[in-house]
């Protein structure tokens, strides 16, 4: 039971709003994290934001990694990075997705 919560703990995490599909993974170097969005919605997706946080073995927060996509179509699909200003031992990241405006295409 222990090492299940412990794994669980070191999950890595995404959190994106309805409609938008959102897979991450780690990039070279730490913390730097590759991010693949999606407008799975029937409206267009103006300034997709996305703030990383990296945390190290303790739980202690080592790192802040951002990027953004200034639109996604519906349908669309686009690769961007959340990169940090330098490395740091991170072991798990939490990222957010935020999307500023919806509006429906011409």
């Amino acid at each position: 039971m222990i090492e299940l919560m412990f794994a669980a703990a070191l999950a890595n995490s995404i959190a994106a709003p309805y409609g938008i599909h959102a897979r991450a993974e780690w990039g070279t170097p730490r913390p730097n994290i590759h991010l693949v969005l999606e407008n799975q919605s029937k409206v267009k997706a103006w300034l997709v934001d996305v703030t990383c946080n990296a945390y190290d073995v303790r739980g202690a927060l080592v790192a802040v990694s951002t990027g953004n996509v200034a639109q996604l179509k519906p349908g669309e699909r686009a690769e961007t990075w959340a990169t940090a200003d330098a490395e740091a031992p991170a072991v798990r990241f939490a990222c957010k997705v935020g999307v500023s405006e919806w509006q429906r295409p011409n």
